[in-house]
């Protein structure tokens, strides 16, 4: 990415039964409201793709090194004021807005398209699956940030490029499987 890319991160819920939860998770939440919520970072480059990656917590270190992997050295990167974009990215030209004091827009710096793909996702989330699992948090984002990366292309060609591209058939027990590398995915 590069140009201007927005940043911005969200929680979204995260619901498991006994045997789900991995034996070796460790969630500490910064903040109390986000306890049981898996963060998911979004970049948003203006007027282009955005890339969605799902973290269990909102670690600044993890957080950092997607922006290092993604983003341009050379771009403007756009945040909020969150504690997590202060410190690690002195080789980005940074601005950010202050949402806490009402601040949303100021000249050419916002994370308008980073918040409205966040609105779409989650409309779509809570409009179609009602609610989701954290197992399953990043088919979800890939899912919607495809669909947001080929806005332009038309319906019936979006979902040619979709059958294209499919590899195959996922059982439903792949699907719903612990076990590491069973999830009927290749991995990118």
């Amino acid at each position: 990415m590069k140009g201007i890319v927005e940043m911005d991160e969200t929680y979204m819920s995260r619901k498991y039964h006994g045997e789900q939860k991995p034996k070796d998770f460790d969630f500490t939440p910064s903040w109390p409201q986000i306890d049981k919520k898996g963060c998911v970072f979004g970049m948003a480059q203006r007027d282009g793709d955005v890339i969605v990656k799902v973290f269990p917590n909102n670690k600044s270190e993890d957080i950092r090194n997607a922006i290092h992997k993604h983003v341009n050295k050379l771009s403007w990167i756009y945040t909020d004021d969150s504690y997590i974009y202060r410190r690690g990215l002195d080789e980005y030209k940074r601005e950010s807005v202050t949402h806490s004091k009402r601040e949303y827009v100021r000249g050419n710096v916002s994370t308008n398209q980073i918040e409205n793909f966040w609105g779409i996702m989650k409309r779509g989330i809570y409009g179609t699956y009602h609610q989701i699992s954290y197992n399953h948090l990043s088919r979800y984002c890939d899912e919607f940030s495809y669909r947001y990366n080929r806005r332009i292309i038309a319906d019936n060609e979006r979902f040619n490029l979709t059958l294209y591209r499919t590899e195959g058939r996922l059982k439903y027990s792949q699907l719903i499987s612990n076990e590491p590398g069973k999830e009927g995915f290749t991995k990118k």
